[in-house]
């Protein structure tokens, strides 16, 4: 049975990455494709661009097509697909956070939708597939054990439309942690709550785990300088972070991650320079107590931890959301002074506030009129993050 994985806009992709090590593993004939780079730094895509992309699958002859698919770029699946009508035996497998938060809008496209987390469950699911067993909805339990999971594939019989194979990459992303403590009502990870229920967890792997993908991408990418730990809050758990300093310290290499007010402390952060962190981001998102009402955002300590991040030796970056419909002046002024008492040195970032499928923001968004279905994502074509622009925090 040959799969063909198909991410979209996400080279290093950990879902198809992770499923193609998974399906490899269990003798499937599997191949990864990757069109585009990244939403923050490549174009909007061409008719031509994806008839090339389409001619290689249709080629190909796969019986299986398993599609990674975010809302962002929901027209962009659907103008593959139909142009895939010509080949009517390949079965559409769909996953990802669209077909979690909408899974109805790709029933007329796809032969099975996923929701949640595939995990070690993409061996069974294909096997159906192909054999004809299937139904449109599934949604397996989360997994528990992180460590169990393949290790990302990354090889050269990968195909790669309009972008560059990450193997001479001096940035790698990886990732420790899934699910997330907090309940932003803006943040995708609230789909998943709701999702899973009472199920729902937060898990990590272990730092024996995280140090073996370190070294194993050292080995990969000969030209590795630093690792972007992608996980919405890397710094908690005081014992787990003690070990990961210790151990990364010994790998030469620099690190990125993000970080919480209520989960993060001054000496947690120092351990974290030492072992190579080069910049910490916080996501503040608003300094009007009315904003982090509606964000479901409880920020404790502000002051006493900033006040402690003096010379720090490490960038601190800070991401506010720009341009939400329900701001007000007062508002925008309540965060633009408290900006400016910052510590420094440090970055900031705006954001522009993205409606996602699902969240409680964008239900209550769309019940008070601030927006409407034509402003949620997937109705159109979005690439990019939104960023407004970056500067010194007290220029």
């Amino acid at each position: 049975m040959k799969v063909l994985l198909l991410a979209l806009y996400d080279v290093h992709s950990y879902g198809i990455r992770g499923l193609h090590a998974a399906l490899k593993k269990k003798g499937f004939d599997v191949e990864s494709l990757f069109f585009k780079s990244n939403f923050l730094d490549d174009t909007a895509y061409s008719e031509e661009q994806v008839d090339v992309l389409v001619k290689y699958i249709v080629n190909a002859e796969p019986d299986i097509l398993g599609i990674g698919l975010r809302s962002p770029l929901f027209p962009l699946f659907k103008e593959i697909i139909s142009k895939l009508k010509s080949y009517p035996n390949v079965k559409i497998l769909v996953g990802g956070h669209h077909g979690t938060a909408d899974p109805g809008s790709l029933k007329p496209y796809a032969n099975y939708i996923h929701r949640g987390e595939l995990g070690n469950a993409i061996g069974k699911i294909c096997f159906n597939l192909g054999n004809g067993k299937t139904s449109f909805y599934a949604k397996p339990s989360q997994v528990e054990d992180l460590d169990s999971l393949e290790f990302d594939y990354y090889g050269k019989d990968d195909k790669y439309f309009f972008t560059d194979p990450p193997y001479d990459a001096d940035r790698i992303s990886l990732y420790a942690m899934k699910g997330c403590f907090f309940g932003c009502s803006f943040c995708f990870e609230q789909v998943f709550r709701r999702l899973y229920k009472e199920e729902y967890k937060v898990r990590r792997k272990s730092v024996k785990r995280v140090m073996m993908e370190v070294h194993r991408c050292q080995k990969l990418f000969p030209n590795l300088k630093d690792i972007v730990f992608s996980d919405p809050i890397f710094t908690w758990g005081d014992e787990w972070m003690k070990e990961f300093s210790r151990e990364f310290s010994k790998t030469g290499l620099r690190f990125r991650c993000f970080s919480h007010i209520n989960l993060a402390n001054r000496s947690m952060l120092d351990r974290l320079v030492d072992a190579g962190m080069d910049s910490v981001t916080f996501g503040i998102q608003s300094a009007s107590p009315r904003i982090l009402k509606i964000y479901n955002r409880k920020h404790k300590n502000v002051d006493r931890l900033f006040k402690s991040l003096d010379g720090l030796g490490s960038t601190m970056r800070f991401d506010f959301i720009v341009n939400a419909p329900f701001e007000r002046e007062e508002d925008t002024r309540i965060t633009e002074d408290f900006i400016k008492s910052l510590p420094e040195p440090s970055i900031v970032r705006r954001l522009e506030l993205r409606h996602f499928l699902g969240t409680p923001l964008t239900s209550y968004c769309l019940d008070r009129g601030y927006i409407t279905n034509k402003d949620v994502e997937g109705n159109k074509f979005v690439y990019g993050h939104g960023v407004s622009y970056w500067k010194e925090s007290k220029e």
